[in-house]
Protein backbone atom coordinates (compact mmCIF):
# COMPACT_ATOMS: atom_id res chain seq x y z
CA UNK A 1 0.00 0.00 0.00
CA UNK A 2 1.60 3.58 -0.76
CA UNK A 3 -0.16 6.59 1.19
CA UNK A 4 0.61 9.98 0.11
CA UNK A 5 -1.45 12.93 -0.23
CA UNK A 6 0.22 13.97 -2.80
CA UNK A 7 -1.12 12.64 -6.25
CA UNK A 8 1.23 12.75 -8.89
CA UNK A 9 4.02 11.45 -6.39
CA UNK A 10 1.54 8.60 -5.37
CA UNK A 11 0.32 8.00 -8.99
CA UNK A 12 4.21 7.57 -10.20
CA UNK A 13 5.43 5.42 -7.05
CA UNK A 14 2.31 3.18 -7.61
CA UNK A 15 3.82 2.47 -11.22
CA UNK A 16 6.99 1.91 -10.27
CA UNK A 17 6.22 -0.14 -7.72
CA UNK A 18 4.14 -2.06 -10.25
CA UNK A 19 6.06 -2.29 -13.46
CA UNK A 20 9.69 -2.53 -11.94
CA UNK A 21 8.44 -4.43 -8.44
CA UNK A 22 5.96 -7.08 -9.53
CA UNK A 23 3.85 -5.66 -6.35
CA UNK A 24 0.26 -4.96 -6.74
CA UNK A 25 -0.28 -1.57 -5.07
CA UNK A 26 -3.24 -0.56 -3.44
CA UNK A 27 -2.98 3.56 -3.18
CA UNK A 28 -4.59 5.85 -0.60
CA UNK A 29 -4.31 9.67 -0.36
CA UNK A 30 -4.37 9.76 3.70
CA UNK A 31 -3.93 8.02 6.53
CA UNK A 32 -7.64 8.01 7.47
CA UNK A 33 -8.46 6.40 3.96
CA UNK A 34 -5.40 3.54 4.59
CA UNK A 35 -7.22 3.02 7.59
CA UNK A 36 -10.43 2.29 6.36
CA UNK A 37 -8.65 0.10 3.75
CA UNK A 38 -7.06 -1.44 5.95
CA UNK A 39 -9.57 -2.25 8.65
CA UNK A 40 -11.92 -3.92 5.54
CA UNK A 41 -8.84 -6.07 3.99
CA UNK A 42 -5.93 -7.28 6.31
CA UNK A 43 -4.01 -8.73 3.58
CA UNK A 44 -1.78 -6.12 3.00
CA UNK A 45 1.32 -6.92 3.61
CA UNK A 46 3.94 -3.87 3.87
CA UNK A 47 2.51 0.04 3.79
CA UNK A 48 4.75 2.88 2.36
CA UNK A 49 3.72 6.13 3.91
CA UNK A 50 4.11 9.79 4.20
CA UNK A 51 5.04 11.38 7.77
CA UNK A 52 3.52 14.66 7.13
CA UNK A 53 -0.29 14.04 5.96
CA UNK A 54 -3.28 15.53 6.50
CA UNK A 55 -6.48 14.18 8.62
CA UNK A 56 -6.36 12.61 12.21
CA UNK A 57 -3.84 10.14 11.22
CA UNK A 58 -0.56 11.60 9.77
CA UNK A 59 2.20 8.98 8.93
CA UNK A 60 3.24 8.22 12.62
CA UNK A 61 -0.37 7.55 13.92
CA UNK A 62 -0.74 5.22 11.00
CA UNK A 63 2.34 3.33 11.41
CA UNK A 64 1.51 2.75 15.61
CA UNK A 65 -2.25 1.74 14.67
CA UNK A 66 -1.20 -0.33 12.38
CA UNK A 67 1.11 -2.05 14.95
CA UNK A 68 -1.09 -2.29 17.34
CA UNK A 69 -4.03 -4.20 14.59
CA UNK A 70 -1.67 -5.42 12.42
CA UNK A 71 1.88 -6.53 13.75
CA UNK A 72 2.80 -8.44 11.00
CA UNK A 73 2.41 -5.71 8.18
CA UNK A 74 5.02 -4.22 7.61
CA UNK A 75 6.01 -0.31 7.24
CA UNK A 76 8.34 2.11 5.40
CA UNK A 77 8.12 5.67 6.21
CA UNK A 78 9.53 8.47 4.19
CA UNK A 79 9.57 12.34 4.70
CA UNK A 80 11.25 15.34 3.18
CA UNK A 81 11.40 17.14 6.54
CA UNK A 82 10.87 14.98 9.47
CA UNK A 83 12.74 16.05 13.15
CA UNK A 84 14.94 13.20 13.81
CA UNK A 85 13.10 12.71 17.52
CA UNK A 86 9.75 11.94 15.46
CA UNK A 87 11.06 9.07 13.95
CA UNK A 88 10.27 5.73 15.43
CA UNK A 89 12.56 3.12 16.46
CA UNK A 90 12.50 -0.09 14.73
CA UNK A 91 10.67 1.41 11.73
CA UNK A 92 12.15 1.44 7.96
CA UNK A 93 13.04 5.02 6.90
CA UNK A 94 13.78 6.82 3.29
CA UNK A 95 14.16 10.22 3.00
CA UNK A 96 12.74 12.46 0.39
CA UNK A 97 13.69 12.38 -2.09
CA UNK A 98 14.35 9.16 -2.91
CA UNK A 99 15.79 6.81 -5.47
CA UNK A 100 12.18 4.34 -6.44
CA UNK A 101 14.31 1.20 -6.98
CA UNK A 102 16.17 2.07 -3.69
CA UNK A 103 12.46 1.85 -2.66
CA UNK A 104 11.99 -1.09 -4.23
CA UNK A 105 14.91 -2.93 -2.32
CA UNK A 106 13.61 -1.44 0.42
CA UNK A 107 10.01 -3.08 0.42
CA UNK A 108 11.91 -6.71 -0.96
CA UNK A 109 13.98 -6.43 2.22
CA UNK A 110 11.62 -5.70 4.71
CA UNK A 111 9.35 -8.42 3.26
CA UNK A 112 11.84 -11.32 3.57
Amino acid sequence: MVVEDEPGLRGLITEVLTSEGGFDVVEAGSGDEAVAYLEAWDNIDCVFTDVRMPGHYNGLELTAWIHGHLPKTRVLMTSANLDPNDRLPDVAFMAKPYDFLAVIRKIRALLN
